[in-house]
């Protein structure tokens, strides 16, 4: 892929991902994507062969860069860091990108019959949350308040008292 093509995939990604954001799936249009991105709808389908191969790579391009951030954040040495900036990457991110959180937690199998977007689909899901597991754990592990705070965690009502009334 050229440059210049590189430009217009994400012009095309960017247009994609704010129209899904703002409405249902059903509701986009790819000629108000095209128009959106400034291109032809020719040049649209020559980029992405229907809508749905559309939505899944504006779903992935965006799991690709939360992934790919989060592991520049968690490279902190120190597990209470690498849990803090984990979790600060994870607000950030989901803080600017919404519509990417709503999909967290949907099913690829519901929108889509295409076993190569549901495979897709698990796997960035499941690295994320591999990714998030991890640092949780390294803290847990590593962190010399580990046994309190698992401790505290299995029963967090037996420490705060606002909490007994929703035994």
């Amino acid at each position: 892929m050229t440059p210049a093509q590189r430009v217009r995939r994400q012009a095309i990604l960017r247009a994609a991902e704010q129209l899904f954001a703002e409405g249902r799936f059903d509701a986009v249009l790819m000629e108000d994507v095209a128009r959106q991105a400034g291109v032809g709808k020719g040049t649209l389908y020559r980029y992405f062969q229907d809508k749905e191969s559309l939505y899944f790579a504006v779903i992935f391009a965006g799991f690709g860069a939360l992934q790919e951030q989060m592991s520049r954040e968690g490279a902190e040495v120190d597990s209470v860091g690498r849990l803090e900036k984990t979790v600060r990457a994870l607000v950030h991110f989901f803080g600017r990108n919404r519509f990417m959180f709503r999909q967290m937690g949907r099913d690829a199998g519901a929108s889509s019959n295409r076993r190569e977007f549901c495979r897709q689909w698990q796997h960035h899901r499941s690295a994320l949350l591999e990714t998030i597991a991890g640092a949780a754990q390294s803290f847990d592990t590593d962190s010399p308040r580990s046994a309190t705070s698992t401790h505290r965690c299995a029963d967090p009502a037996r420490h705060d008292p606002r909490l007994h009334a929703l035994r």
